[in-house]
């Protein structure tokens, strides 16, 4: 199963802010997964349509059209954030993108 997450203007453009599916035969990476998305889901067509750019995270970091997708990884889709810095430019290491944490939890604890 993949886990996939919906964040901010893409959750309102697919009306759901998570789902589970089983992993096509044919997916192996994030193009794949967007190819298939596009295909069976006409939320998501339409939210590719009208986001200018869609970012992606599996397991929790960014990667890219070739970046590698298997059963049981989580992937979530944003739109580029912005803001939050202090002018001095990119903050340095990876992009993380992590699932909103339950009331209570402290922050950086996944589960």
């Amino acid at each position: 199963m993949l886990q996939i997450h919906y964040f901010a203007s893409v959750r309102e453009a697919v009306g759901r802010d998570r789902e589970q599916i089983e992993l096509p035969g044919d997916v192996a990476t994030v193009a794949d997964l967007v190819r298939h998305l596009r295909t069976v889901d006409a939320g998501f067509e339409r939210m590719i349509g009208e986001q200018e750019q869609v970012l992606v995270a599996v397991n929790q970091a960014v990667a890219g059209d070739e970046g590698a997708v298997a059963d049981g990884d989580e992937v979530a889709f944003f739109p580029p954030m912005s803001g939050g810095g202090n002018g001095a430019g990119p903050r340095p290491g990876p992009a993380r993108c992590r699932p909103p944490q339950p009331a209570g939890r402290p922050p950086g604890a996944l589960r």
